[in-house]
């Protein structure tokens, strides 16, 4: 009994530690939304997986999970303490600032906590075993020089169940009881593979060229009390050694991936940051 429980997480997220589970941050980019800047394009959050993990027919089609708080951490598992690569880039080393708690709603102590504005989804996860990151451009980052930036993280889990359950709530409605959603099932001796994106549905795919800003990273800063204050990524080059124009090896598959979600691995790169 058990399987392995695989999430990617792609695109403009932030990665929230608590000791034994992991959060994950999408900022609003929505007109009207708290993260929402001139220049940055409106991102949408979605899950993918196979249609066969709820006994239907194979297939993979984008569900979208925006305005909404998802709980993987009831599922059974054996509790980790991987920490995230150094090519999620950690912000605070950026902005020397920490990440409210009001971003993780409400506790059993604290049942009146409302998510602020900035917040589009939350994703929470249970510890994990593995981190693995793909292959990232170069970036200068504020202080940060010649930093590798990942567009993707793939985080790897034990599940001791036969199946997966998560439950899921409105985001900014506390009262609301969380909702368990089907359960999903794994073909034998197979792993469990959901990716959780947070990409503009329309964006092109082309390999830009130094100088270059990656402007839609501001949005994560809207997730501090920073009002979208922060130091835009610049492209420093696209892997050691390389000259520019070439592109990363494992940015053709990302690309594909990206072709049915949109987004781009020189726009929507992963960060982390301490809580508060």
């Amino acid at each position: 009994m058990g399987f392995v429980l695989e999430v990617n997480v792609t695109g403009l997220c932030l990665f929230v530690a608590e000791p034994d589970r992991m959060h994950v941050l999408m900022p609003d980019t929505r007109p009207g939304g708290g993260a929402h800047h001139p220049g940055i394009d409106t991102h949408e959050a979605v899950v993918k997986y196979d249609r066969v993990y709820e006994g239907g027919a194979p297939g993979i089609e984008p569900k979208p999970i925006g305005d909404l708080g998802i709980d993987l951490t009831p599922t059974g598992h054996q509790p980790g303490a991987a920490p995230l690569p150094t090519q999620v880039v950690d912000l605070f080393h950026v902005v020397m600032k920490h990440i409210p708690r009001t971003h993780l709603g409400p506790t059993p102590t604290k049942p009146d906590v409302v998510e602020p504005g900035t917040l589009l989804t939350r994703i929470t996860l249970p510890g994990s075993f593995q981190a693995s990151p793909v292959l990232g451009a170069r970036w200068n980052l504020g202080a940060l020089t010649d930093v590798e930036m990942t567009p993707r993280v793939t985080w790897r889990t034990m599940v001791t169940d036969d199946h997966l359950t998560w439950t899921q709530r409105p985001l900014r409605s506390p009262h609301t009881t969380p909702v368990e959603r089907p359960r999903l099932r794994p073909p034998p001796g197979q792993p469990l593979v959901l990716t959780f994106a947070h990409v503009p549905p329309n964006e092109g795919h082309d390999v830009p060229h130094a100088p270059f800003e990656a402007v839609h990273f501001r949005a994560l800063y809207d997730l501090f009390p920073l009002q979208g204050q922060g130091p835009v990524p610049q492209l420093f080059r696209h892997r050691p050694g390389d000259h520019p124009g070439h592109p990363l090896p494992e940015f053709q598959p990302l690309a594909v991936i990206a072709g049915v979600l949109g987004g781009s691995p020189y726009t929507c790169m992963v960060a982390q940051a301490p809580l508060e």
